[in-house]
């Protein structure tokens, strides 16, 4: 494992030997002088942020620092030269150097078993003289010692672990780094290995977030020409919804469905507009909309199409400019729901599959600083546990979560537990973060060994070449499949198109995909996974990063009413229904006749004589391995649409049976 450094403000110094590493963790206390604020910007990577038109960037640099000292602001202009920080006519790029997070903070609680030292350490991060002397002073009279009862303290200012990545000598050294800022910061300092955390305890963050850049190879077999059909071909998935209902058709199924896709984030912009028409909602007839009432009652007030869970009655829009960093986010992630805008552009009323059920996680919180009311805008951790009882309420069949938190949240445990037919697709996070070494919720609930196994899909972020992102969590423990996370349009505030790079837009491209799958008839979970592992776009380079060894591929996946086969020297797909289920003793001479499971992918490869057969064991654990033939004569027969024929099992270099 690889460890985080803290470096603590005000703490008894503690020296133990640690392993190198790259990630420098810091939380400084109730502050940091001069020295440590530049020895921090130069040690650590920055963050480089687009900001919009109009936009302060100022305003930015203060969401993300808390607060902005006379120093910061002197490396703020020296990382951005020639360049005015202020509001532009165009969008502009600014660089903001890396810093120590200290907001603004309120009367806080203080637990009936909390000593004051213990109290300052929750919220502030340092106990020391200094730090004491300040509460003391802010809090006249207040105890030291525990009072057995909980009590309400004034705090200037609360302090936020940061995680950056090192640079230069320093990532070459990261203990040297660490207890060169311990140093000047001026106090002694604690260094010990933790799990990284992005945010307090108690609040999730945006996987749209900081990003964090560690490259990973990329097969220079890979065309490096950008594909054209970004993210994806509109037409050819067309395509494939049609095909799927001229066989519903012909055999006399029932057409598919829309089906509800909770997204829960920071809220719709512009809902009932030209983006997001009423008609992509999905509607609560029972509720009266405006009158402040549960009319149904199912527990929430005016909840017409969706919620504002922290808001009673409120519509579930974004909260103002400038109250949370990204408050574009939640839109973004509504608009790849729903297919992302060319795909909305083209389709059919046939295939609109998607009915949206916005929840707004955003709380709005008034607070008094040094007697001074404030705002602030957070997404609490109980948002999670919230969103999916919402969404379980509502009928959801899949809900989206971009966020993260280092905090296990039992009760969002317990409500994904009772559903075992909601399919839950989260985003891996873009701090690169290494699944094996830290757990993040609720990413880490991804993958075949997961705590809940089977109904959590975590998706990963792949570039134009098909490639792990270099922003993109990874871990083939964790991380279930990658989609198409770079330069990915969509619409955001103002009905503007944005296109951005994160996880979170690969999540909401993966829980499109899922939404057409449950409308064409997937039910659980277990099925919709193995229907995007099965066809993903495998590769062996991948295989380290994640579990299916795969990207997306939404034309293979939606093609659910056929088998599709790859005939050997041929480069496109044919799709037919063969007459016979393939077992696995067609396809492997050693396979034992009892062996209950299902085939989900078989593949050959040029000079090999082998199969590759990808299984889901009758325990539900998927296993791929190579096997002789029986028989490599023998035929399948096959219908299509356009007629009937023989498949010999020589001639497939690829089978993915529906």
């Amino acid at each position: 494992m690889r460890p985080v450094f803290w470096a603590l403000g005000a703490l008894t110094l503690l020296a133990p030997t640690l392993a190198a590493g790259q990630d420098l963790s810091v939380r400084a206390g109730y502050g940091a002088p001069p020295a440590a604020e530049q020895l921090l910007a130069k040690i650590a990577e920055p963050t480089v942020m687009t900001i919009a038109a109009d936009a302060d960037p100022l305003e930015r640099a203060r969401l993300l620092c808390g607060r902005l000292t006379p120093t910061y602001l002197d490396l703020l202009n020296q990382a951005n030269p020639g360049r005015a920080l202020a509001p532009s006519t165009s969008e502009q790029q600014i660089v903001l150097p890396a810093c120590f997070v200290m907001r603004p903070a309120a009367t806080l609680t203080r637990l009936a078993e909390e000593r004051l030292s213990d109290f300052a350490e929750r919220v502030i991060g340092a106990s020391g003289p200094r730090t004491l002397a300040h509460l003391q002073e802010d809090n006249a009279g207040v105890a030291v010692e525990a009072t057995g009862k909980e009590s309400g303290l004034k705090v200037r200012f609360s302090t936020e672990p940061v995680v950056y990545s090192l640079r230069g000598e320093a990532a070459a050294d990261p203990n040297a780094a660490a207890l060169a800022l311990a140093r000047a910061i001026g106090k002694q300092a604690a260094l010990e290995p933790e799990a990284a955390a992005t945010t307090r305890i108690d609040e999730l963050s945006p996987s749209n977030g900081l990003f964090e850049r560690k490259a990973v190879s990329c097969p220079t077999s890979l065309s490096a020409t950008p594909d054209a059909d970004w993210p994806f071909n509109t037409e050819a998935v067309l395509a494939a919804l049609e095909r799927n209902r001229q066989i519903r058709v012909a055999l006399n199924m029932t057409l598919a469905k829309p089906v509800v896709v909770a997204v829960a984030d920071n809220g719709v912009d512009q809902i009932g507009g030209a983006n997001f028409p009423a008609a992509v909602f999905q509607d609560n007839d029972g509720e009266i909309p405006g009158n402040l009432k549960d009319d149904e009652p199912n527990g929430y007030v005016d909840d017409v199409v969706g919620v504002s869970l922290f808001q009673e009655g409120a519509a579930p829009g974004p909260a103002p400019l400038g109250a949370i960093l990204q408050p574009e986010h939640g839109t973004l992630m509504a608009s790849l729901a729903l297919g992302g805008p060319d795909f909305r552009a083209k389709a059919p009323a046939s295939a609109d599959r998607v009915r949206l059920l916005i929840i707004n996680m955003v709380e709005r919180r008034k607070e008094s600083v040094n007697l001074v009311n404030q705002e602030r805008w957070l997404y609490p951790n109980k948002g999670l546990f919230e969103a999916i009882r919402f969404a379980r309420k509502r009928g959801a069949a899949v809900l989206n979560l971009s966020v993260a938190t280092s905090q296990l949240v039992t009760d969002f445990e317990e409500q994904a537990r009772l559903d075992d037919q909601l399919v839950i697709v989260v985003a891996a996070g873009n701090r690169a973060t290494q699944y094996r070494d830290v757990s993040l919720y609720p990413a880490s609930y991804g993958g075949e060994t997961s705590r809940i196994p089977g109904r959590f899909i975590t998706v990963g972020a792949s570039n134009r070449r098909g490639c792990l992102a270099d922003f993109s969590g990874r871990g083939a423990k964790t991380v279930d499949i990658l989609a198409p996370g770079v330069e990915i349009s969509a619409y955001g505030l103002g009905g503007m198109r944005e296109t951005l790079d994160g996880t979170s837009q690969a999540t909401a491209l993966v829980t499109f995909v899922v939404a057409v799958l449950k409308s064409e008839g997937l039910k659980s979970p277990q099925v919709i996974r193995d229907r995007l592992f099965a066809t993903a776009d495998q590769r062996p380079d991948l295989a380290p990063y994640v579990a299916s060894s795969g990207v997306l591929d939404i034309v293979r996946a939606v093609n659910v009413l056929s088998d599709i086969v790859r005939r050997s020297g041929e480069t496109r797909d044919s799709y037919m229904r063969l007459d016979q289920d393939i077992r696995l003793q067609d396809v492997c001479a050693d396979a034992d006749f009892n062996a209950a499971g299902r085939v989900l992918r078989i593949e050959r490869f040029a000079g090999n004589p082998l199969l590759r057969v990808t299984w889901r064991k009758e325990n539900g654990l998927r296993e791929t391995f190579d096997c002789q033939a029986p028989d490599e004569a023998q035929t399948f027969s096959f219908s299509s649409l356009t007629g009937t024929g023989t498949l010999k099992l020589s001639d497939v270099a690829l089978l993915i049976p529906r």
